[in-house]
């Protein structure tokens, strides 16, 4: 690939708005929307069932208002749906705030929590 192919195609990914400069100085990288392309091109959003529904609210309403809390719930239903391991943090910000939770399921078994 040469050097002017690169550049166009940046240069289109830039028109997009699927990259960013964050200054003069820097480099280009993924834009929100860029990010969000590419999750979205990974991921196959599947529907869950009534049960899995009833499950995520058991653990995820009672903590909406402790982001320690809900992540801790989170992770432990992302294990227990997934058979997989899950870890949380949280922030040390007193500040923060979750202010959305959404599960991407990103195989048959597997699913990627996303906090905002």
């Amino acid at each position: 690939v040469s050097s002017a192919t690169v550049r166009n195609e940046m240069s289109d990914l830039s028109a997009a708005g699927l990259l960013e400069q964050p200054h003069t100085s820097a480099g280009r990288v993924p834009s929100q929307k860029g990010y969000r392309v590419y999750i979205d091109s990974l991921m196959k959003r599947t529907p869950i069932s009534g049960d899995e529904k009833r499950y995520i609210d058991s653990l995820i309403l009672p903590s909406a208002y402790d982001p320690e809390k809900l992540l801790d719930g989170a992770a432990s239903m992302l294990a227990n749906m997934t058979k997989f391991a899950a870890v949380s943090t949280t922030p040390e910000s007193s500040s923060a705030a979750v202010k959305a939770v959404q599960f991407v399921q990103t195989g048959r078994r597997t699913a990627m929590a996303l906090l905002m």
